[in-house]
């Protein structure tokens, strides 16, 4: 537990690392590439296995998926996983340049297997090996759109297990959703009073 990560947002973001519970921080470059990164990244890590630590990292040109790096050292040296496909896009199969991830990012890795990982950012995608080969999970539109995940609303802020229940929370812009088997997902936002006024129209003639 004295071990902690932080990012700070930068031009690349950075990953910096204490070994002393927050006392003092070294700035960790080893495997984690800087050219052409955008300003944030987020941190995932699993007590399955502790050493291992993911970092998404966006591109400073569009803020589209730029790589899933993993380091098996707690967090001194990293390797990138993979590149592709965008997983920060609208696309069922991660093609196009589309992102939002310098507003909806983040990341959340199986408490019980460190080689499950999920990356929530328009939709959420899920690799089952290390973030090598992803597997679109959900879709902002879902079914209707082809061959998508479950329907999901967009834009995701949060991914959090729930160390009572198992379940894997989503918390997005439409609310809340939860899966238990990793692949179907429930909507729990009813009743919540968080609705977001979007836009006001008045009319120019009667006022």
């Amino acid at each position: 537990p004295s071990i902690v990560y932080t990012t700070l947002i930068y031009s690349p973001a950075r990953l910096y690392r204490s070994s002393n519970t927050g006392n003092n921080w070294t700035h960790i470059t080893s495997g984690i590439p800087t050219s052409g990164i955008g300003s944030r990244m987020v941190i995932g890590v699993s007590p399955d296995d502790p050493a291992y630590i993911y970092l998404v990292q966006i591109k400073s040109s569009n803020a589209t998926f730029a790589g899933l790096l993993l380091s098996t050292d707690s967090g001194l040296n990293f390797a990138v996983q993979s590149t592709s496909p965008n997983l920060l896009g609208y696309e069922c199969d991660g093609s196009g340049t589309a992102s939002q991830a310098t507003y909806d990012l983040c990341m959340a890795v199986d408490p019980n297997d460190a080689a499950t990982v999920y990356v929530g950012g328009i939709n959420v995608w899920k690799s089952t090996d290390a973030g090598v080969n992803w597997t679109i999970n959900t879709h902002w539109i879902g079914g209707n759109y082809g061959s998508c995940g479950a329907s999901v609303h967009a834009d995701d802020h949060v991914l959090e297990w729930s160390p009572l229940s198992g379940n894997l929370y989503l918390g997005h812009d439409g609310g809340v959703h939860f899966t238990e088997d990793g692949t179907n997902w429930s909507e729990i936002s009813a009743g919540l009073e968080i609705a977001q006024m979007y836009k006001l129209g008045q009319s120019a003639t009667v006022a």
